[in-house]
């Protein structure tokens, strides 16, 4: 007796495993016959006595084969003598007329069903060059992986397209390249992917060679974006199915999605339940806080037999952590931000026993000077010729006071920088608005807006691109109206108090020359302006905070007025009217006597 273990595949035109069989045992001295598909796949192997004289070789030794009925026709695979003794695995396959393919390995009674599982994670990354620099790491760890059954999964958990210098420029089409090249496999959105509105993300939805996906919103708001509910991809003839999260404040925290109704995490898992059951590896793409998912799974530890993976994003910080689900500990993944380490999860998966067990869960650091991968780099080399008139192109000088934009202080206290953006604000709605009262128009602006975390130095020149590094979301300037001196006094008191609470974050407040928050003598006021409750008054911030970012929902109530003008536009403007040759003088004292501190 002959008997060896038998893999047997039957894969379609678009590389999707039809069926499967495995087989202990087979005696290759007789046929042994197998249904695969009810009657119309039926497989047969054995010594292939019929075609002896014709095919046997000048050692008048046997030849095996494994022979596929379908609808009548008949495909055979031969082995010799030689791969039957074999110790290896000896694969095989032939492909039909249609484009399908019949793949036959036999080898030992133990022949290898177990695959490793690679998945390479990023998050929260905002430039092409820390794409570069992440495909290149991810490239140099597989390339010294010679396995035959290990399959790499590159994947990406929100924040990607936007908030970087470029944004305002080329608008994520840079960005979409370098995803292309680095040939993501899962894509999942988050909350910046909106911010320069749903047209924009539909068509860089259509450029993307992964699909983008948003399990949490419904089919209607997904036509609009262009994403998927859920996502599968074969590799091997395993199925990975993908579902993905984006954080629910995402339609306040972003004006362009404020019509968009993002459900919670039980909608995703319930309306997606019968396609995760089918995936052989199911993997949750989750942009939100983590103990948000740590939590949902406590309360429902019955969904945790739907989910094998969870990678995250939002929090920019590293996570290496799983969740326990019997013997299988449920790996959970954050890879800090751009492209500080790739985050590497290795499991084992049993094709016949459909059986995942854990190898590793880890962070693995990219040098600050390691190499972006070549077709990369090309396209930041590209982005920066685009951008480079823009962003050299110079706008003003610092002169007698440093400008403070480190984010400890901007996120606590007033500081110069943060005056010199909302009195920006301020300046643009008066000018374009001359028919308002110049003194019943005031300015806000969360501090999480303002990202260089640095003091510019005197002397330093402001240029395109020192702009768009202090406030890089370019977010639209938006004015809401109050009638009545009363509600203007009052809803400076409310923005006073919740700014308070959201201290050391981004919704801490800087505000106009005009206003003050004194929490040490508890006054919150606009100085000057009228005194009639009759008069109209003018509150300007920025979209986010307008549509109830970091907590302020006080102008869900108030009137918005039409405006559609770029905060980027407003700073360069504004700073443009300063006197001073060649270049404007910005002058700003840090004189603290906006906001007044208990301390």
């Amino acid at each position: 007796m002959v008997n060896k273990s038998i893999y047997v595949s039957l894969i379609n035109n678009k590389n999707e495993l039809v069926t499967d069989v495995y087989l202990e045992s087979v005696s290759f001295r007789n046929y042994q016959e197998t249904y695969l598909v009810q009657s119309k796949y039926t497989l047969y192997t054995g010594i292939d006595n019929q075609d002896y004289e014709k095919e046997y070789n000048s050692n008048k030794e046997p030849l095996y084969s494994a022979l596929l009925n379908i609808y009548n026709d008949s495909y055979k695979i031969y082995f010799d003598q030689k791969d039957i003794d074999s110790e290896k695995i000896i694969t095989k396959s032939t492909v039909f007329n249609n484009g399908w393919k019949f793949s036959t390995s036999i080898g030992p009674e133990d022949i290898d069903n177990n695959y490793k599982i690679k998945f390479f994670t990023i998050n929260d990354t905002y430039e092409t060059k820390y794409f570069g620099k992440w495909a290149n790491k991810v490239d140099e760890i597989i390339s010294d992986d010679h396995h035959a059954n290990t399959i790499n999964m590159r994947a990406i958990a929100g924040d990607f397209l936007f908030i970087n210098k470029t944004s305002s420029i080329l608008e994520g089409h840079d960005i979409v390249l370098a995803t292309n090249v680095a040939k993501f496999d899962l894509m999942g959105i988050g909350n910046h992917e909106f911010d320069q509105g749903l047209n924009t993300l539909n068509d860089l939805s259509s450029m993307s060679c992964a699909p983008f996906l948003c399990s949490n919103l419904d089919e209607e708001d997904l036509k609009i974006i262009n994403a998927l509910d859920h996502y599968s991809i074969m590799k091997k003839g395993i199925v990975f199915g993908c579902v993905s999260f984006c954080i629910p404040e995402t339609s306040f925290l972003t004006l362009a999605a404020k019509d968009l109704k993002f459900k919670n995490m039980d909608y995703v898992l319930t309306k997606n339940k019968d396609f995760l059951e089918k995936s052989d590896i199911r993997i949750l793409l989750f942009h939100d806080n983590i103990e948000n998912i740590l939590e949902y799974f406590e309360i429902n530890p019955s969904k945790l037999y739907l989910i094998d993976v969870i990678i995250t994003g939002h929090q920019h910080i590293i996570v290496n952590s799983y969740i326990k689900r019997d013997a299988y500990q449920i790996p959970v993944i954050q890879a800090g931000v751009n492209a500080q380490v790739v985050g590497f999860i290795e499991l084992n998966y049993n094709k016949r026993q459909k059986k995942l067990t854990n190898i590793s869960n880890q962070s693995i650091e990219i040098p600050n000077n390691f190499p972006q991968k070549p077709e990369i780099k090309e396209i930041s080399e590209w982005v920066e010729k685009i951008t480079k008139p823009y962003f050299e192109k110079n706008i003003g000088i610092i002169k007698e006071y440093p400008l403070n934009g480190i984010e400890t202080d901007i996120r606590s206290i007033e500081t110069n920088l943060g005056d010199l953006i909302t009195d920006a604000y301020l300046y643009t709605i008066r000018k374009v608005s001359p028919e308002f009262s110049l003194e019943n128009i005031f300015s806000i602006t969360n501090s999480g807006a303002i990202r260089n975390n640095s003091e510019f130095p005197i002397n330093f020149e402001i240029k395109g691109e020192t702009v768009s590094e202090i406030i890089p979301f370019n977010n639209y300037i938006v004015v809401f109206e109050i009638i009545g001196r009363m509600a203007v006094d009052k809803l400076i008191k409310s923005l006073a108090e919740k700014s308070f609470t959201n201290r050391n974050s981004g919704g801490w407040l800087q505000i106009s020359e005009n206003v003050k928050f004194d929490y040490k003598n508890n006054k919150y006021e606009l100085i000057s302006g009228s005194k009639n409750e009759t008069d109209t008054f003018y509150v300007v911030t920025v979209d986010f905070i307008g549509n109830g970012g970091d907590g302020y929902d006080q102008f869900k109530e108030l009137k918005e007025l039409e405006y559609d003008i770029p905060t980027q536009n407003s700073l360069i403007e504004y700073i443009a009217s300063f006197p001073g040759k060649p270049l404007p003088e910005i002058i700003y004292p840090s004189s603290g006597n906006r906001i007044i501190m208990n301390e």
